[in-house]
């Protein structure tokens, strides 16, 4: 990524973690009240369609295309919602979840967009991407996809984990990315 892209990853890992961190002095002493979410898993939900090169999805209307999709997502994150650390900024293993994903999500969603991936699912603490292949040169279409991946594995990893470190005390968090291309209706 160039110094630019860098920068807007950056921006987006900042954001995301501000609006956590002001979200959570609103509402966090109701959660923390609730001794179930501190052992929840994160559940899968649905972000708005962003399907690349399908801009309308209509029920009755199926379309079928070939996509790369990229898994992006964080390692462990069930263990380290269950770890409590002295020390560190955070109260409980559900804020350090919420603060880390809050930093991670939009900056990993920032880094798909440099090569065209669009992020159609959040999957509590990873991100589904799709890229359009491109039917005259579907190589160039799984080197993109592959590019992203590298990027957030190595470089928006790096970036957020600077970032956590910095402003929460918190160690660094691992993620993996996996790639599949195909037809999707």
């Amino acid at each position: 990524m160039n110094h630019s892209e860098l920068s807007l990853v950056e921006i987006a890992a900042r954001e995301g973690l501000k609006a956590a961190i002001q979200g959570w002095e609103k509402v966090g002493h109701l959660i923390r009240a609730n001794e179930m979410f501190e052992s929840m898993g994160m559940e899968s939900y649905a972000a708005d369609s962003a399907i690349p090169g399908h801009p309308f999805v209509e029920p009755g209307n199926p379309k079928v295309d070939e996509f790369v999709a990229l898994v992006v997502d964080m390692r462990k994150s069930s263990a380290r919602l269950k770890t409590h650390l002295s020390g560190t900024k955070v109260k409980s293993g559900f804020q350090r979840i919420y603060y880390e994903t809050s930093a991670l999500l939009p900056a990993l969603a920032q880094t798909a967009l440099f090569k065209n991936g669009h992020v159609t699912e959040y999957l509590g603490d990873g991100v589904l991407i799709l890229f359009k292949v491109d039917t005259d040169n579907r190589v160039q279409s799984v080197k993109d996809a592959y590019n992203v991946a590298a990027n957030c594995v190595k470089t928006t990893r790096n970036i957020v984990n600077d970032l956590i470190r910095e402003q929460l005390d918190l160690p660094p968090l691992d993620i993996g990315a996996g790639l599949s291309m195909s037809q999707a209706l």
